[in-house]
């Protein structure tokens, strides 16, 4: 059974940092100018709560060290944290990673109890005062320097992106209700709306790879050799430590637990250019379903995002004067590697 569409909106850019340097409360006051403008970027409204337009709050103590996203469609009363500071925090992280000043992080909380975080409470193990959290994962340092930060909502997600200086590298990740579980067991399978939770990520200092398609299709490919798995949690069984690689993984139902995951989606020979298109020159669209490190059983299917011909970060795909959905990718000033956020 199916859940509902998801309805990805594309909020905007905006620059954030000078020159080389940048810090994580720059970054993060600009994710929140993005996360509180009341247009979407076609010029159409936002209002904050309602449609694809997540709640957003600003946590600060003498600056910005958090953001969390309260989703519309919030079954779960989930809540999505982004953070980031120079400062020393006793903080929970995902297994395998440490904390590291000055790293931009994202965090998750389902089943939200009615806390407020604040400047010394939002780094704590209970940050809501009751749910269930995911654990405090990397996705961008300050020595990356400068760049442009990308937003785009949904029901219940987010995906956010932050380029260098010339868009030519970046880093990010798609967090909330990710997964539909294509299921009518909401106690093996699923959360009781049927969808599963979590984030899919970079690493703080490796990128998102311009091509991730082919990456993921070589069985050599591990952090060893270089390559990042965009998408998927798997390094060949190389190493466990995330700190520097990509990771995806959701809550398992109705626990605490967090399940690391793979996609299943392989092509059949190294990707091009072409590979997602069809023969009359036409673009597809691929789901992408998930497994988790531990079994071959599926997982669920990335909820409305798509494996997609190579494309550039943040254009907007049309049929006419209807929106299509929006591209997350490695790249913002050239065609790579891409995944497409389906409008409806």
């Amino acid at each position: 059974m199916s859940v509902e569409h998801i309805n990805w909106r594309y909020v905007g850019s905006v620059g954030f940092g000078s020159g080389s340097t940048a810090t994580c409360a720059q970054l993060l006051d600009a994710i929140f100018d993005l996360a509180t403008r009341t247009t979407y970027n076609d010029g159409t409204i936002r209002t904050a709560g309602s449609a694809s337009a997540g709640t957003w709050t600003k946590v600060t103590r003498g600056q910005t060290e958090c953001l969390y996203c309260a989703t519309p469609t919030n079954t779960l009363n989930q809540r999505i944290m982004i953070a980031g500071t120079d400062s020393t925090p006793s903080i929970t992280m995902q297994g395998g990673e440490s904390y590291t000043t000055n790293t931009m992080m994202v965090n998750l909380v389902k089943n939200a109890g009615a806390g407020t975080p604040t400047g010394t409470t939002w780094n704590s193990v209970d940050p809501f005062a009751g749910g269930q959290v995911f654990g405090w994962g990397k996705w961008w340092l300050t020595a990356n320097g400068s760049g442009v930060v990308y937003l785009w909502e949904a029901k219940d997600a987010i995906a956010v992106v932050a380029t260098n200086a010339t868009s030519t590298t970046t880093y990010g990740f798609i967090a909330g209700a990710i997964l539909d579980s294509e299921s009518t067991d909401t106690v093996v399978d699923s959360e009781s709306d049927g969808k599963l939770y979590g984030v899919i990520r970079s690493g703080r200092s490796r990128t998102i790879s311009h091509t991730f398609w082919t990456d993921g299709y070589n069985p050599t490919c591990n952090n060893v050799n270089g390559c990042n798995r965009f998408l998927s949690s798997n390094w060949n069984g190389v190493s466990t430590t995330y700190d520097e690689n990509a990771c995806a993984a959701v809550f398992a139902p109705n626990t605490s637990t967090v399940m690391l995951l793979n996609t299943t989606f392989q092509f059949a020979v190294t990707p091009t250019a072409t590979t997602l298109k069809t023969r009359s020159g036409q673009f597809a669209r691929v789901p992408i379903l998930y497994r988790s490190l531990s079994s071959d059983n599926i997982i669920g299917r990335l909820r409305d995002i798509y494996a997609f011909s190579d494309a550039q970060l943040g254009q907007r795909l049309t049929s006419g004067t209807t929106v299509i959905g929006y591209i997350l990718c490695g790249h913002g000033a050239a065609l790579v590697d891409a995944i497409l956020l389906e409008h409806a």
